[in-house]
């Protein structure tokens, strides 16, 4: 998925520095933004999805689900996610510094990603907790 955001630039950089073998075949798919209830492979034409989520989404989309009980695809074993583990801002800083194509433009925040994000401020290492727990209880 690509929706030009430097997330999107960063996976297609580090998928084409990490596979080198030519059998592989990527098709990118450009979207105008990611959202995680859509359904972006309806016609079932790809064996994975790789999507562009940093931790900061991960967690935020993962406790809207919990706080609403509402299930979604997060666990999805045809969804890659490279960017589980980078917040966003180093996913930025690393686009800029090799210099990756990419809009540089703000994305709204809501509740829950203001909410783990100025917990994350006043209790560095929040976000990685919270990442911890997803795992624990998959």
């Amino acid at each position: 998925m690509d929706d030009r955001s430097e997330k999107s630039a960063l996976n297609k950089y580090l998928l084409k520095k990490i596979i080198s073998d030519p059998t592989i075949k990527f098709t990118i798919k450009k979207i105008k933004s990611f959202d995680m209830d859509s359904d972006y492979d309806s016609k079932k034409e790809f064996d994975k999805i790789i999507i562009p989520q940093s931790l900061d989404d991960e967690t935020a989309e993962y406790l809207k689900t919990f706080l609403s009980n509402k299930s979604t695809c997060i666990f999805d074993k045809k969804i890659i996610k490279p960017l589980a583990v980078v917040s966003k801002s180093d996913a930025l800083n690393y686009a800029t510094i090799k210099k990756l194509s990419f809009d540089n433009k703000k994305a709204a925040k809501d509740d829950a990603q203001k909410m783990i994000e100025k917990m994350d401020r006043k209790y560095p290492g929040t976000n990685f907790s919270i990442l911890k727990t997803m795992r624990n209880l998959r």
